[in-house]
């Protein structure tokens, strides 16, 4: 006999004889032993248990119980670990091949007495349960509950379900205890795996009679009825489970155990005096066809808090604070078996510290635990998984509707009913509302690596299955949910394919396989394409020209990826996130709670005048003004009833708009500046405005005239608000004045003004949130003497002073039910106080850039974050963001332009080197580096005849706005200045940050040597510094610097830095000269020429090093030998004289236009390069000829670049445009905007597209019509 049939008869004796079966760490130890394993072999990390543990506690108890259990068959035997397979197998084969006693034999009519082949032992009703009952705390009102039903109410069924492991048993055995006295006859039987109606029955009949006659399975059922109808019994049937078969909906029972199924439908609709209580894992599906005031269920669920503490805490020397064990069982849940296993992890891994066991990232699921709900969950039907993976993926409660909504396909209510009643999923009560459903932790926990492994798999095999059924993220979700989203599949999905392709080129490839398997789910409704756009974001998988076409995008969140040229065709969208249309320094309005049709809407405004309203439960965008975009939008406000929006502008205008119309009702001209604050009488009848001249105005809403001008500011105007009877007006400034206003004869009631170090940010009133009957005060409020700072108009005086390190303010608000004050600061992040309470309640981490707008709800429950390009909205209570709205337009403030990296090793450029591997580039391949105001790079690549740019690969390191950035001329080092005062080297096949130098002030120019073996920067102050890309060593500073260097370069023999100066000098550093002590030069003069009467902006070395070429602010173009100025001889420094013959010539634009730069061609010409407006003119100026005019641009040229092979050259505009030109034909050949993130997206014929977000779509580049 092999081992798993020996276990199952040990399990069997044990429950007969010990009225229990063997725990999970004895048939560990048991499995061990015979395997002939050691303890230490036993306690792996993975099972939770130390070898001490096993062997001084486990061990021996075990021993005991086996010797027990087989000394009852076999007389004077002892087991041991070492003799455990000899006196096992001999105890089975003999001592249960014999027959049972007499008194446990069963009838030996041939109808109800099949022979039970040895081993398998008889099946008896016990007549009580051998279990220490002081395991049964926490179940004190259970018990209570059962008890009345069985003796007061005189049920005739009850039926105790629930998880395995949940203490059913143990109830159950307390419930016998209390009740068996009080009754004629109390049993217990516990149905095995394999239980049929005869074997079934005839224990019963055994039971209630031994001399029972031998009858039908049906037969039977009624005698056993009779029987409980002629005196009172309690049959406690355990394990009904069992009749249920595997894998099938719950509750339909095996072909051989409909004789039982009949007995618990009888036993519950037929009058008798006895009770029938069934035990089982699952709900019986039938228990609702009989069930009846006699008739009764309990789903035994979670402990009580009672019920906790024993199971946490097993021994005394464990004292965990209370605090510690209720975060214990909030994070893992109080189902029993779970705490058991907790509580030996705790004692065993943490020595009894729950602050480190809390501390663990993922949560630690007790091998007992493991095996134990595996096993019960392997019992579910296929498609029930698809309801506990869609609770998984949620990371939230969800209700039931919107679950099955999500699934695809929808799940039949058969299937949902049955995954219900298995006591797997959590139902919640919500107020007004449906029930919430979610599954416990640690289920939770098991389920998703249940799904992990099976989307792994499909990855592998390239096919889709729960990928296009199930969303990997919930675009609707809040924001918060979608992060752990992230986290919990994700992520572990991502680096995990990482893991398996660890080569980028690996990876692309992959990525691209993954893309192309889509095709298979053509027109089909589902999540693959969303999911796998999701994953290939997050490896950073260009996606650039991918084809969706005729795909289902369901719950995608576009709003980060770059998707230019992607074809969308006949695209199936729904509940898809995308990109905004955000611009610069944002603005917010709430509606009231209860405007329109009851939903809570957020409108926005920027700079360019774009007006944007969003539904905040869906996060979905269902209004958008952008045709006049000549004013920019300053201020916002919405009419109590949410049907009219006040939009004050960078003109002056107010405009009017009824709410998702696409028309003004009114304009409002007086204000002669800018409208930054606006506000609504309560009843909406008046709309007060202020202007940045200091100009307050009051307006009638009907008729849209002006009903007067309050005047007492003499600066910009940033807050208004109306107290409740709308007879009182607060007004605030950047003058530090605030003022109480009589809106009835425009009267000033009352002026405060701060002092002159103060800097008051807001105005209005200040209700008290614990007494909401006490009268709202004016207030205002900002910062002064290090304080946040509260101050009462009517007095003067200060009423909340709280020490605050914030310094400057750039944004306060106060919330309108007087509870909290939120702030931002100087280092981009935000802090929230509680007023009453005098504290701080929170501070939101960074934002990445600063806050300039700060808005509360109406109800004060939300409240969101204005940052250019990019709105937030949090929960004010918990500080978590629910959505985001970004766009993906930041500002260029410098590029680059080089080569795409070659595939193999790069050049040896010293010990430390990254040479890396990467995708294989196309010929004629390049790179843009940009730099940009949100403290991130953009690497973007460029290869020939595709009309789009793949990309941007996205790194983050700086905590600043990027002033300067350089490529190598190879393409594999990226170098890097920002505001955050660091120097920033990055490789540009990994992405990874290889160095990070401090300096004291930002450079403001990078320049790479030919070879990438040094890079040159120049400082803010004027520094020059020489740095070894290999080392991370600073190398040395120049000696004697020019006066505010301006531009910098390499000779190509890399024996010369080239440095050019605001002075119209250039100086020649010799690089072979430097000193160990960290000065460059030190020993000889750099070489100057002089000559230029302006700036030197721009510095060219020909391709063979012979020719230098300097352009400069007074419009000329000048060219010098290097060979007659620099010797061969580093050592021995140039003459005078050999410097004056070095001007080689000179040349200036016939109509002395803008000069942008220099180059020279791959032969050697010098190239010049002029602007006058959108236009780019390229000359060869030896003969003064032009070769190109570059036309494109609609706006100003503010930096051109040429590659370090010459054959390219970028242009950048004000128009947000990049242009990539061919430098030897003049043909543009790609446009790149950064700030259109669907530049060339084709959307033709995509469905689920509102006219707003395909408006939307259009702004942002993408191709909507034929």
């Amino acid at each position: 006999m092999d081992f798993e049939e020996i276990a199952v008869l040990i399990n069997q004796a044990a429950v007969e004889r010990k009225g229990r079966p063997l725990k999970d760490v004895e048939r560990l130890v048991l499995k061990g032993s015979w395997e002939n394993k050691t303890y230490s072999a036993m306690a792996t990390p993975t099972v939770g248990y130390t070898e001490d543990y096993l062997k001084k506690d486990v061990g021996p108890k075990l021993w005991q119980l086996l010797t027990e259990l087989v000394d009852t068959d076999r007389r004077g035997i002892r087991v041991t670990k070492r003799n455990i397979q000899n006196v096992l197998q001999t105890w089975a084969v003999q001592g249960l091949g014999d027959a049972p006693s007499a008194d446990e034999a069963l009838p030996s009519s041939p109808s109800n007495s099949p022979a039970i082949a040895a081993p398998d032992p008889a099946l008896v009703v016990r007549d009580s349960l051998r279990i220490d009952l002081a395991d049964c705390g926490g179940r004190a009102a259970e018990l209570a509950q059962i008890k009345r039903w069985i003796l007061a109410e005189r049920c005739r069924t009850v039926v105790l379900w629930g998880l395995p492991g949940v203490g059913k048993t143990t109830l159950a055995a307390a419930i016998a205890a209390a009740i068996g006295p009080q009754v004629d006859q109390c049993g217990y039987l516990a149905l095995p795996p394999d239980i049929t109606d005869e074997v079934g029955l005839a224990a019963i009949s055994h039971w209630l009679n031994p001399n029972a006659p031998a009858l039908s399975p049906p037969a039977a059922v009624d005698w056993v009825l009779d029987q409980l109808e002629q005196r009172r019994v309690l049959l406690i049937l355990d394990d009904m489970d069992q009749l249920f078969a595997p894998q099938q909906l719950l509750g339909t029972y095996r072909a051989d155990t409909t004789a039982l199924q009949r007995l618990f439908q009888q036993g519950a609709e037929r009058h008798h005096q006895s009770c029938l209580l069934w035990v089982s894992r699952e709900k019986p599906a039938d228990f609702s066809q009989v069930q009846g005031p006699r008739v009764q269920e309990c789903a035994l669920g979670e402990l009580v808090a009672e019920g906790i503490r024993p199971l946490l805490q097993p021994l005394d020397d464990l004292a965990i604070a209370p605090a510690d064990w209720m975060a214990l069982s909030d994070r893992y849940g109080s189902h029993p078996l779970v705490l058991r296993g907790v509580g030996a992890i705790l004692r065993d891994m943490y020595q009894g510290q729950p602050k480190l066991l809390l501390q663990a990232h993922e949560l630690v699921v007790p091998l007992v635990v493991q095996r134990t709900f595996t096993q019960a969950l392997e019992r579910l039907w296929p498609e029930e998984w698809a309801i506990l993976y869609g609770l998984a993926l949620a990371q939230e409660p969800i209700a039931r509707d919107d679950l099955i909504a999500i699934l695809q396909p929808a799940p039949d209510d058969g299937v949902v009913q049955s995954v219900l009643g298995r006591g797997w999923v959590v139902s919640l009560p919500v107020d007004g509302g449906g029930p919430m459903l979610s599954l416990r932790p640690i289920v939770q926990a098991l389920v998703l690596e249940r799904l992990h492994q099976e989307l792994t798999a499909e990855l592998e095999a390239e096919s889709l299955g729960w990928l296009q059924r199930l969303p990997l993220i919930t675009t609707t979700a809040r924001e918060v949910v979608q992060e752990r989203q992230r986290s919990a599949m994700l992520v572990p999905l991502g680096d995990e394919l990482r893991r398996r392709y660890p080569t980028d080129q690996a990876l692309a490839a992959k990525g691209d396989r993954l893309l192309k398997a889509l095709s298979g789910v053509a027109n089909q409704p589902g999540y693959g394409a969303s999911n796998l756009i999701h994953l290939c974001h997050y490896l950073g998988l260009g996606l650039s020209g991918a084809d969706f076409s005729q795909l289902a995008i369901y719950q995608g969140d576009l709003r980060q990826v770059s998707l230019q040229g992607a074809n969308f065709s006949r695209a199936q969208f729904s509940d898809t996130a995308f990109a905004t249309a955000l611009g610069r320094d944002p603005v917010a309005a709430f509606s009231p709670v209860s405007a329109l049709d009851n939903r809570r809407y957020l409108a926005t405004g920027d700079h360019e005048g774009r007006l944007l309203l969003w539904d905040l439960r869906r996060g979905k965008l269902v209004w958008m003004f952008d045709e006049d975009q000549s004013q920019g939008v300053r201020s916002l406000a919405f009419n109590p009833q949410g049907d009219l929006l006040a939009v004050g502008t960078e003109s002056g205008q107010i405009w009017l708009w009824p709410v998702g119309t696409t028309y003004q009702t009114d304009v409002l001209n007086h204000h002669q500046a800018a409208v930054g604050a606006l506000a609504f009488s309560p009843d909406g009848g008046q709309l007060a405005s202020g202007d940045d001249g200091g100009q307050l105005y009051l307006w009638e809403v009907a008729s849209g005239v002006s009903q007067g001008q309050l005047k007492g500011h003499h600066g910009p105007i940033h807050s208004l608000a109306y107290s409740a009877e709308g007879d009182r007006l607060v007004s605030g400034g950047d003058d530090q004045r605030a003022c109480l206003w009589q809106t009835r004869d425009h009267t000033l009631l009352q002026s405060f003004q701060a002092r002159s170090t103060a800097s008051l940010r807001t105005a209005g009133f200040l209700a008290d949130p614990n007494d909401p009957a006490c009268p709202p005060i004016p207030f205002a409020a900002g910062y002064d003497d290090q304080c946040l700072t509260i101050w009462n108009l009517e007095t003067g005086l200060p009423c909340w002073i709280l020490p605050a390190d914030v310094q400057a303010l750039p944004a306060l608000a106060v919330s309108p039910n007087g509870r909290y004050l939120v702030c931002s600061r100087q280092d981009f992040s935000v802090s929230i106080w509680d007023i009453p309470e005098r504290r701080a309640c929170y501070t939101l981490p960074s934002l990445g850039a600063p806050v300039w707008a700060l808005t509360f709800s109406t109800d004060s429950r939300y409240f969101v974050t204005g940052s250019n390009y990019t709105i937030k909205l949090w929960s004010t209570r918990r500080g978590q963001c629910w959505r985001s709205f970004l766009s993906q337009a930041h500002r260029v403030s410098c590029l680059a332009l080089g080569t795409a990296p070659s595939v193999g090793p790069a050049p040896d450029v010293g010990p430390g080197s990254d040479i890396g591997t990467g995708p294989s580039p196309g010929a004629g391949s390049s790179l843009i580096l940009t730099g940009h105001d949100d403290s991130h790079l953009r690497l973007w690549q460029i290869d020939a005849g595709i009309p789009y740019a793949s990309g941007p690969r996205t790194l983050a390191g700086h905590s600043g706005p990027i002033r300067t950035v350089a490529l190598s001329a190879d393409g594999r080092w990226l170098a890097s200045s920002a505001d955050d005062q660091t120097l920033r080297l990055w490789s540009a096949l990994s992405g990874e940050n290889r160095w990070v130098w401090p300096i004291s002030t930002p450079a403001t120019l990078l320049s790479f040597s030919a070879s990438g073996q040094w890079l040159a920067s120049v400082s803010l102050a004027g520094n020059i510094s020489l740095w070894d890309p290999a080392t991370g060593v600073c190398v040395g500073d120049v000696d004697s610097t020019p006066d505010s260097p301006s531009a910098l370069a390499f000779s190509a023999d890399e024996r010369w830095l080239i440095v050019g100066a605001r002075d119209g000098t250039m100086g020649l550093w010799s690089l072979d000269r430097y000193t160990r002590t960290g000065n460059l030069g030190a020993a000889c003069e750099p070489c100057t020429f002089s000559g230029h009467q302006g700036q030197v902006h721009g510095l060219a070395v020909s391709l063979d090093g012979s020719i230098l070429v300097s352009a400069s602010h007074d419009g000329t173009v000048r060219w010098w030998s290097l060979a007659s100025a620099c010797s061969s001889d580093a050592n021995t420094p140039p003459s005078p004289t050999a410097t004056a013959e070095a001007l080689q010539g000179q040349w200036q634009h016939p109509a002395e236009q803008w000069l942008q730069g220099v180059t020279t061609s791959p032969d050697g010409d010098i190239l010049a390069i002029t602007s006058a407006a959108a236009q780019v003119e390229v000359w060869a100026i030896e003969t003064n000829q032009r070769r190109h005019v570059l036309k494109g641009h609609s706006q100003d040229i503010w930096q051109v670049s040429v590659s370090p092979s010459r054959a390219h050259l970028v242009t950048a505009s004000q128009d947000d445009e990049i242009r990539i030109w061919a430098l030897d034909s003049g043909v543009c050949q790609q446009i790149l905007r950064p700030d259109r993130p669907y530049e060339g997206v084709n959307i033709r014929g995509a469905t689920g597209l509102s006219d707003t977000e395909a408006r939307m779509l259009k702004s942002l580049g993408a191709i909507v019509s034929y």
